[in-house]
């Protein structure tokens, strides 16, 4: 598969998941924390006004060779500057990087921060048994709150998100996860499938069950009912593996047959209290 047709699919992924975690904020939360969103052609803009976190202050789905154009990108910088979001990132697949784009990113003060590292898997191949197999069960809203008390505190994001990512437990096109060791709780996975391909996310261990077999059964899980869901691929990103810093995940994902699609720098600029 060549790398336009990968960007097509994995990006077309993200961004529909991306597009309905912002539309399941609920009205009163979205007020309270400034989360809003809006959709420039193939891109996703979700801002949190309130929340110093890269991954709700991000624009998704950047696809055309021209990236971005100047008009929209100072649209998207005032979204962001008028709701005093402290940092924002615009993430660039590999068929957007032209330099035209690039420069136009670097004079809206955007600076290279580090890259994300996106990859596939075609559904039809094998699936390898988790080494520790883990019970895992596909939960619905009445364990949402539980799912969240995981995921959260896990990706460092602040406690009242809890209410946001409980919120999207049970809605259409989403299936959720959780892994249980010794009848407890310990590891969160989510699955959003839209046009036949699959996107994982919100994986998750309770620090005190790392290693113990939770994501390896979450990922089997998932896998099988992508299977089962007629999915063609499943996408999911995660960050760079280096000798410098491994990343655990990264090669857990390998073993069950993922493959590096494209690495996708996050372009980001922090908030001038003076605008532009």
């Amino acid at each position: 598969m060549n790398i336009t047709t990968l960007c097509e699919i994995c990006e077309h992924a993200d961004t529909e998941a991306w597009a309905d975690m912002l539309a399941a904020a609920p009205a009163d939360f979205a007020r309270q924390f400034e989360v809003r969103h809006a959709r420039f052609g193939a891109s996703v803009v979700g801002v949190t006004g309130t929340f110093d976190v890269l991954t709700m202050n991000r624009v998704v789905g950047v696809t055309s060779p021209e990236g971005i154009s100047v008009s929209d990108l100072d649209t998207i910088v005032g979204m962001y500057e008028e709701a005093q979001s402290r940092r924002y990132a615009i993430q660039v697949c590999p068929m957007a990087q032209s330099e035209q784009f690039v420069s136009a990113l670097k004079d809206h003060d955007f600076v290279l921060f580090n890259h994300w590292t996106k990859m596939s898997r075609p559904v039809h191949r094998a699936i390898p048994e988790p080494e520790h197999p883990l019970l895992v069960e596909r939960i619905g809203p009445e364990r949402a709150e539980e799912f969240a008390a995981i995921s959260v505190p896990a990706f460092g994001w602040p406690l009242p998100t809890k209410r946001w990512v409980a919120a999207t437990v049970g809605r259409p096109s989403w299936h959720h996860y959780m892994a249980f060791e010794d009848g407890s709780a310990v590891g969160t996975g989510a699955l959003h499938v839209h046009d036949g391909i699959g996107w994982m996310g919100f994986a998750a261990t309770d620090p005190q069950h790392r290693k113990r077999g939770a994501q390896s059964s979450l990922i089997a899980k998932r896998l099988h009912d992508a299977l089962d869901l007629g999915c063609k691929m499943l996408v999911v990103e995660t960050a760079q593996d280096s000798l410098e810093k491994p990343n655990p995940s990264f090669h857990n994902l390998i073993r069950f047959g993922f493959e590096v699609a494209y690495e996708r720098p996050n372009y980001v600029r922090v908030h001038n209290d003076k605008g532009r």
